[in-house]
């Protein structure tokens, strides 16, 4: 590429490089975000899918005490849904934030519900 073209977009001469690893931090907090978890307690990872990004997150979820549940419904419906409603939910907004962060299209987002943490209860791994 010609130092013409590096500069027609921003003015100055030059590359931008984003690592895997920020990438990777990115979508990490992104996810926790969307699941409303610690950073800590999710596991994100992206590869290039033909010059887009494929996006597997590793996660738990939050969920509310079963009894609740068997006494009032509506504690689901209140808490977002059932696991499939809050992963649909969150993988709608995992890969608007992550295209509107990252600059990239993404192809796929493969989501892993790895454990489940009971709301108001401290996490145990």
């Amino acid at each position: 590429m010609s130092a013409a073209a590096d500069m027609s977009r921003t003015g100055q001469a030059g590359f931008t490089r984003i690592t895997r690893t920020a990438l990777n931090r990115v979508l990490t907090a992104v996810t926790a975000d969307a699941f409303g978890l610690n950073p800590s307690q999710v596991k994100a990872h992206a590869t290039d899918d033909a010059g887009r990004l494929a996006i597997a997150v590793s996660v738990p979820i939050a969920i509310p005490p079963l009894a609740a549940i068997a006494s009032d419904a509506s504690v689901l419906d209140r808490s977002g849904g059932d696991l499939w409603q809050r992963s649909e939910t969150a993988r709608r907004e995992l890969g608007q934030r992550a295209e509107e962060l990252t600059g990239s299209m993404v192809s796929r987002i493969d989501i892993e519900l790895n454990n489940a943490i009971l709301q108001g209860k401290a996490t145990v791994q």
